[in-house]
């Protein structure tokens, strides 16, 4: 039977048995994707795959609330996995039988109080759970707890509430919970063993009187920084517009961009991880480009070149001059900078696991923890739109103005390559 594979076809066909499937035969991989459409009306993707000789079967969605595309693209992904050694109907049937927090949490004091801890020790855990954890993450499984869901309680703790010791505390008793479960054997590895907290603890007091910036002055903020020179203002731009590491948009080059995509350079893993860049953010950095052309910088390799040769090193006497300009009573700096654009993407609505994708693109999981932290997901598509989300949030409001000190009339040779 001849089938068109489309969205219409999936749409309108309706099974003459109790449950009909169907192979795509244009899926180009090492593996078979097809549709089961039921009696019932309802029409599932799936995905058929082969290690070491035995055949798994994978549940992808159904349609309509995962399209076409969307259900090709999980598929795959899912053969990546594959490829690098990770069984995911394994992985899923171990998701299913993993405790949540709480239940996890009460081993782990049962365990505590078996090994005859001090009794005071024990008091502080129960404590620590009770008020910190298990009111935030307790009903999450606990193979699913992210990087982000750690960051995000360390930040409530340390930042809104100004607790850093509570907040060191809080993050350590999370990291021996989940390490307790792999040794019991209800999971397979620690999801966050490889956390750190983004503040150096030489850091912790100057660090825990920064806030988030409230929203009008981040717009009052805004509008200054288009009103200034764009090589200084720039790295406050992108940081706020990608919410990068303050270095990494410092480090940045022009050989990095290409079309929508900035390749930020990793230490580990791929050579490079591909950044969506907003249109805002690229017209911040054609506006920096202009200043490069005006001042004969155009031969620097980097966006914010430094008079050696090299980069800027830092951007501590600008904040000051714009906190001061602006009348902060607190100067704002890279750091809580970085701290708004995460609280302002949860309220907007960004999932964690999301918001984790935005901030730390360079931090490639490893095979297996990839699978353990969600299902094999391509996530592309969801930072693209939380970035425009963000980015029309500031841009709306407050759009961008050309620097009063450019030549409006010069003209700019594009750096960026276009899509073929």
């Amino acid at each position: 039977m001849k089938t068109a594979w489309d969205e219409e076809w999936l749409r309108e066909y309706s099974p003459q048995k109790l449950q009909e499937e169907f192979y795509c035969p244009s899926f180009a991989y090492p593996g078979s994707f097809g549709v089961r459409f039921s009696k019932g009306g309802k029409k599932s993707f799936f995905l058929v795959y082969s290690i070491s000789g035995k055949r798994y079967r994978m549940t992808l969605g159904s349609f309509p609330l995962l399209s076409l595309e969307q259900a090709k693209r999980r598929a795959v992904d899912m053969l990546r996995e594959v490829d690098a050694g990770v069984n995911p109907s394994l992985v899923a049937k171990m998701r299913r039988s993993s405790p949540t927090v709480k239940q996890l949490a009460e081993l782990f004091l049962r365990e505590a109080s078996s090994k005859r801890r001090e009794l005071s020790t024990q008091k502080e855990y129960a404590r620590i759970l009770q008020r910190e954890i298990l009111p935030r993450l307790g009903t999450k499984t606990a193979i699913d707890i992210s990087h982000a869901d750690v960051e995000f309680l360390h930040a409530q703790i340390f930042q809104a509430r100004g607790s850093p010791v509570m907040a060191e505390r809080t993050t350590h008793l999370l990291k021996s919970l989940l390490k307790f479960g792999v040794k019991s054997g209800h999971l397979s590895e620690n999801p966050i063993a490889e956390w750190r907290p983004s503040t150096a603890p030489a850091a912790i007091v100057q660090a825990s009187r920064e806030r988030r910036l409230p929203f009008p002055d981040l717009l009052r903020l805004w509008v200054l920084f288009g009103e200034e020179d764009p090589l200084l203002s720039g790295p406050f731009q992108l940081l706020l517009l990608t919410g990068q590491r303050p270095l990494s948009i410092l480090q940045m080059k022009w050989s990095q961009i290409r079309g929508e995509l900035w390749n930020i350079p990793s230490r580990k893993g791929p050579p490079s991880i591909p950044f969506y860049l907003t249109p805002t953010a690229l017209q911040c950095l054609r506006a920096i480009q202009e200043q490069h052309k005006l001042r004969g910088l155009s031969d620097s390799l980097y966006v914010f070149p430094s008079r050696d040769g090299g980069h800027r090193k830092h951007l501590r006497k600008t904040s000051l001059r714009l906190s001061q300009k602006l009348g902060l009573k607190r100067p704002f700096s890279p750091i809580s900078l970085r701290l708004t654009v995460r609280e302002n993407l949860f309220d907007l609505g960004v999932r964690p696991d999301v918001i984790e994708k935005i901030l730390y693109p360079q931090q490639i999981p490893r095979a297996r923890r990839s699978l353990l932290e969600g299902t094999p997901y391509n996530y592309a598509d969801e930072v693209k739109e939380a970035l425009l989300l963000w980015s029309r949030r500031l841009s709306t409001v407050t759009p961008l103005k050309p620097f009063p000190g450019g030549r409006s009339s010069s003209k700019v040779v594009s750096i960026f390559q276009s899509k073929r």
